[in-house]
């Protein structure tokens, strides 16, 4: 809930409150809010959205003074007409998909998409060069370095790291767009960046994809024979410390070989829980 109000409101608010019905908005004005002087000329304006109410209060001239931005996700025990409204929402949720190099994340995704579930994949800029098998736009938002730079000092980034030594980063506009439409937002990113998502938003549904073992996970890197025997070492040890880090996710899938259907089956089942938990909160960005 966001307050942006001028000094020295009185209790006028409160019955302004009571005028729109608002159960939960009134009682979080009484023990939230003390002013004083509330000019009389003020009025509330309320607006339903999709998936937020919003309720602004202006002055006679059509000024802003106070914009109230209100959820049902803690609704009062009386308030039965918001906790409808509140479960029988969109719900949307944004979820990581992350795990060492080689694990399977891009099968994963793909197979998703074949799926056809309502989710939106975010597609991931990064300066690497785009391999024999990629696509622009499918894989990857393939820049350069210069192009990657400005998107960083335009703020078009929610995050981005260096991985083996090129830039990957995720397109904020996109994500916000899709959530504000309803729709659930899969992005899959390496765990450096699963890190900095779980800071920035800490509802984010983050899930580990793992293989069985570490051989397991050696054999598919050195079957996909797109790096050097140096570079293949680097990912192997960078694939041991990223292990290390599983405890920090919320779920854990281990991607068998031949078993990918399943692995997307759990994927896909984890998704539609998060979107039914009795303390499920929206996204902020």
């Amino acid at each position: 809930m966001l307050f942006s109000a001028p000094p020295r409101l009185c209790e006028r608010l409160l019955w302004l409150c009571h005028l729109t019905h608002h159960a939960r908005l009134s009682q979080v004005c009484r023990s939230q809010l003390s002013f004083r002087n509330f000019p009389v000329d003020w009025k509330v304006v309320y607006t339903k959205g999709s998936i937020y109410d919003d309720y602004t209060w202006q002055t006679q001239g059509g000024t802003s003074a106070v914009t109230i931005e209100t959820t049902a996700n803690s609704p009062q025990a009386d308030d039965v007409e918001a906790i409808y409204a509140r479960f029988n929402g969109p719900h949307p949720v944004l979820v990581v998909i992350s795990g060492p190099s080689g694990v399977g994340k891009d099968a994963t995704l793909a197979l998703m998409k074949r799926r056809e579930q309502p989710f939106y994949f975010v597609v991931t800029a990064t300066t690497r060069p785009m391999r024999p098998s990629e696509e622009e736009g499918v894989d990857y938002h393939f820049v350069s370095v210069g192009e990657f730079a400005g998107m960083i000092e335009e703020g078009e980034l929610l995050e981005y790291a260096v991985v083996y030594g090129d830039y990957k980063g995720i397109p904020k506009k996109h994500v916000r767009a899709a959530l504000a439409s309803g729709n659930d937002v899969v992005l899959r990113i390496d765990v450096q960046g699963a890190a900095t998502i779980r800071k920035l938003i800490p509802e984010a549904v983050t899930i580990f994809l793992a293989s069985e073992s570490e051989d397991e996970l050696v054999t598919r890197l050195q079957e996909r024979k797109t790096e050097t025997p140096d570079k293949l070492k680097m990912r192997i040890a960078t694939a041991r410390q990223e292990m290390k880090r599983i405890s920090e996710f919320n779920y854990v899938v281990v991607n068998r070989e031949s078993c990918l259907e399943r692995t997307v089956d759990k994927v896909i089942s984890i998704i539609h829980a998060e979107k039914c938990r009795a303390d499920w909160k929206p996204v902020s960005l």
